[in-house]
């Protein structure tokens, strides 16, 4: 085996990250398939993105590539669920 070993704080960090990334799915699915986010504050979503933006660059200085996948997860749906926040899709009619 070549290269570094893991250490128990990199194990950690990449069950948090897979955990993490994890959590976000239902939201994820919830928000694409009702089409809208209205039950969440625009003011939580730009803490979250700004939070994840902040931390990818300091997992990228570490370097810790695992670490900053998780971050730019975070950003890919939490901005995926600010857009549908700010910009809903219209109400279909039911027949």
């Amino acid at each position: 085996m070549d290269g570094p070993v893991p250490t128990l704080f990199d194990v950690f960090s990449y069950i948090g990250t897979a955990l993490f990334t994890i959590a976000l799915m239902p939201q994820a699915v919830r928000t694409f398939r009702r089409g809208r986010a209205d039950d969440i504050s625009v003011w939580f979503l730009l803490t979250v993105l700004g939070a994840s933006a902040f931390n990818m660059v300091w997992s990228i200085s570490l370097p810790n590539y695992v670490v900053a996948c998780g971050f730019v997860a975070n950003l890919v749906v939490w901005g995926y669920v600010l857009q549908v926040r700010l910009r809903p899709r219209p109400a279909t009619v039911s027949s």
